[in-house]
């Protein structure tokens, strides 16, 4: 009489373990491709709602929102009914389906502390209403997330809600996304000592398209990806990032390509010869962790092999990490005169 076996003996099941493990070795890696394809799809997505957002305002007011300063009718102008105060993101919430979140934050202007001085400053303004966001005179605002400003390829977001920058309070206010100084500010003054005693000229750019995009809005840089937070945590905040919150500030705002006037050249000490535009440092490949090898100046991605970026034309691209540094430089300067290299 046959005897029936009724269970594996210890080497089968140690080799069906065996191939499981070599299955689920083999998913993995496609796996996580079809992750980071997700993500780099939905950052995509999302920096193509912002170049949308910055027609739509050019279709509404026949120009963009300055880097950082007075929206619509800014410069000398300031302190309107209506007026908007802040950073070009900000600004351009209401074209971003985020009406009702904008309309939250519209205030007395004399609730608003001096941003800088200058024509920046609301004093004498009064009860005017104005829109402008920072943290602890919006609180609503500041602790709703915005979805669109986020990318899943951010390691650093979430880092702002124990504090915020300059001792504010902490909030929702992530940015994976910045604005190109060359194109939203007046970044040639930056190189004059007289800034410092007239920032708003520097940063209240008028861009107009396609009036300063002299070099075509395909081969301009509107927006860059960049890290919400970025370098050491001190007393609880991220000492840099990238928040699209008021109040301005090259290490915490939404900006790249910031000539930083008071901090040194943020160029190095490299240029492309007398007569040539300055060169822009390459972004930072997946500088993690965010805490120690991240320079808040510089845009970042989590990305592997190179960054998205949303063009002035309304198209959205994925640069290649083998860009040079010359071609990246002509990018995000709309006026430099000169073709585009062959690596664009």
């Amino acid at each position: 009489m046959t005897r029936q076996r009724s269970a594996f003996t210890l080497i089968e099941l140690l080799v069906v373990i065996a191939i499981i493990a070599i299955l689920i070795g083999l998913l993995l890696p496609a796996v996580q491709k079809v992750r980071e394809a997700a993500a780099r799809a939905q950052c995509q997505n999302n920096l193509h709602q912002l170049v949308l957002a910055a027609h739509n305002a050019q279709d509404t007011y026949n120009c963009l929102p300055p880097g950082f300063g007075w929206f619509p009718n800014g410069g000398s102008v300031r302190g309107q009914q209506g007026q908007a105060l802040g950073t070009a993101l900000f600004l351009l919430l209401p074209f971003m389906e985020q009406q009702n979140l904008y309309n939250l934050c519209q205030v007395p202007a004399n609730s608003v502390p001096g941003a800088g001085g200058g024509n920046f400053d609301t004093a004498g303004l009064g009860n005017v209403l104005i829109y402008f966001a920072e943290a602890g005179l919006t609180p609503v605002v500041q602790n709703t997330t915005i979805k669109n400003f986020l990318c899943p390829s951010d390691p650093s977001t979430g880092n702002w809600r124990g504090s915020g920058p300059y001792g504010l309070p902490g909030g929702s206010y992530d940015c994976s996304y910045a604005e190109n100084c060359f194109v939203f500010m007046n970044a040639p003054l930056f190189t004059s000592q007289a800034v410092l005693g007239n920032l708003p000229a520097a940063v209240q750019g008028n861009p107009r398209i396609p009036a300063t995009f002299t070099d075509g809005t395909s081969n301009t840089v509107l927006f860059a990806e960049k890290y919400a937070a970025c370098g050491p945590m001190s007393g609880g905040a991220p000492s840099g990032g990238n928040i699209w919150f008021s109040p301005w500030g090259p290490w915490n705002g939404p900006y790249f390509a910031v000539p930083c006037f008071d901090m040194g050249d943020c160029y190095g000490k490299s240029s492309f010869g007398p007569g040539q535009p300055p060169m822009i440092p390459l972004w930072q490949q997946q500088p993690n962790p965010w805490q120690n090898a991240c320079n808040p100046l510089l845009p970042s991605t989590g990305h592997t092999g190179g960054m998205n970026v949303g063009l002035a034309d309304g198209s959205v691209r994925f640069v290649s990490q083998g860009l040079s540094v010359f071609t990246w430089s002509l990018a995000c300067n709309p006026q430099d005169g000169l073709p585009m290299p062959s690596d664009w």
